[in-house]
This record gives structure tokens, sequence and C-alpha cells, in this order.
């Protein structure tokens, strides 16, 4: 009975662990990519009106949301495949 106790304790445990990671991980990488975005708008905004006029609006949409997701992507399967390795 004791034994069932334990490993139901350690379940907890391991369950409330891979909660907490997940949500400081997505948390990181929420912030990072805003901090991307942030700069990425504020570089396009103080880009001249010729750049705008000779570069199409979907390379730059591409650039600011297709680009920025696959960061994110690395940052969070990264950070977590580094955790599990450790």
């Amino acid at each position: 009975m004791i034994i069932i106790g334990i490993l139901l304790l350690l379940a907890v445990f391991r369950l409330i662990a891979s909660y907490l990671t997940t949500f400081i991980q997505l948390k990181m990488t929420w912030d990072i990519q805003k901090k991307i975005r942030d700069d990425f708008f504020d570089n396009i905004q103080s880009k001249p009106l010729q750049f705008h006029d000779q570069t199409p609006t979907d390379e730059i949409m591409a650039l600011a949301t297709n680009d920025l997701n696959q960061i994110g992507d690395f940052i969070v399967f990264g950070l977590r495949f580094l955790v599990e390795i450790l």
C-alpha cells in the first residue's frame, strides 16, 4: 500500500513538473517572439518608402510570421530536448 502511495505521489510530482516546465518554456518563447516582433516592426517602420515600394508585402509578412514561428518552435523544442537530456 505504501509503494502505491509513493508511486502515485511521484506521478503527481512528475505531472506538476512537466506542466511547469512546459509553461515556463512557452512563456519564455512568447516573450522572445514578442521582442523579435517588436524589433522587426521598429526596423520595418524605420525603412524608407522606397524599400516598401520595392519589397513585396508577402515577403515582409513571411518574415514577420513564418520565420518567427519557426524560431519559436526551435526554442520550445530545443529547450525541451536540452532539459530532457540533462
